[in-house]
């Protein structure tokens, strides 16, 4: 459907979700859920730094036996880029989806709105960038959700984006392996090729 309607209610979709997201992210909302202690307040950017630290060493030791030389390499500069940065860990955190993509999204197919969201099984404390990774609908799409939300877009918000968005194959690939699922690995593999084109680094 997303591929047969015109610009103008794609755009009418986009407005929709940076909307809902700026609600969702909102200081206002997080506030109130820490109030009322509805969400794990444990969440600090130092431990999001360490986590990542200790997950590139696992994605390091688990996948780098199957990937060739310029995957590994890919891979390394983008978290080492990524994790070098200061910057990147200097952000102001909120409540997220944890898993927001179009295929959590409902829209009614007759007036093109969205009319709700599902899957909140990943909702948690973190970098609201992770929910707003809409590259592969097209950059007109993506500047409107990123026009139409209206928390505060930090200055490296948007690298960020790319980091989550880049590293997002690795997690398939790293279920897959551990659990023995050769199409997810498949998949995940995929996507490795994907991300490595859209963003190539040097």
């Amino acid at each position: 459907l997303f591929n047969k309607i015109s610009e103008e209610d794609k755009m009418q979709i986009a407005a929709n979700i940076g909307e809902f997201l700026g609600e969702l992210h909102s200081k206002k909302l997080f506030k109130d859920a820490k109030n009322n202690k509805i969400v794990d307040n444990s969440f600090s950017c130092e431990k999001y730094k360490q986590n990542l630290e200790e997950y590139f060493k696992i994605i390091q030791s688990l996948l780098f036996s199957l990937l060739n030389h310029e995957q590994k390499q890919w891979i390394i500069r983008l978290f080492t880029n990524f994790l070098d940065n200061k910057v990147n860990f200097k952000f102001n955190y909120s409540i997220v989806h944890g898993d927001f993509d179009s295929s959590n999204i409902l829209i009614d197919p007759n007036i093109l709105n969205v009319i709700g969201v599902v899957d909140f099984e990943e909702s948690r404390v973190y970098d609201p960038a992770a929910d707003l990774l809409f590259y592969n609908e097209g950059d007109k799409f993506f500047q409107k959700v990123l026009k139409s939300y209206n928390e505060n877009i930090d200055a490296n918000f948007k690298e960020r984006m790319k980091f989550l968005y880049g590293q997002s194959c690795l997690g398939y690939l790293k279920y897959g392996i551990e659990n023995n699922l050769h199409d997810l690995v498949n998949w995940g593999f995929k996507l490795l090729k994907m991300r490595m084109n859209q963003f190539p680094i040097i």
